[in-house]
């Protein structure tokens, strides 16, 4: 599997994981759960920008467009993990 079918794969577990915390808001008091929609909002958003630039990807870009996704892959890495960390429980 290489890079890119590496980051396809994660994508889509994120995806997973986003439906369960919608899930999950559903059952949250009404703070708390305008507090993970926001959340949810933000982090969905980061996902569909990194599936764009996956789409985007092209032989010849291949080399630059995998060293800019790779900045980005670790951002949306980032933001999932401290998402999915605030409200694990």
């Amino acid at each position: 599997m290489n890079q890119y079918q590496n980051w396809r794969h994660q994508l889509q577990e994120w995806k997973k994981d986003v439906e369960a915390l919608k899930h999950k808001a559903k059952d949250a008091s009404a703070d708390t759960k305008e507090d993970m929609n926001k959340w949810i909002d933000h982090l969905e958003l980061k996902l569909k920008e990194f599936e764009v630039r996956l789409d985007d990807r092209s032989e010849k870009m291949a080399e630059t467009l995998e060293e800019g996704l790779e900045e980005t892959w670790l951002s949306l890495k980032y933001t999932v993990h401290e998402v999915m960390g605030k409200f694990k429980k």
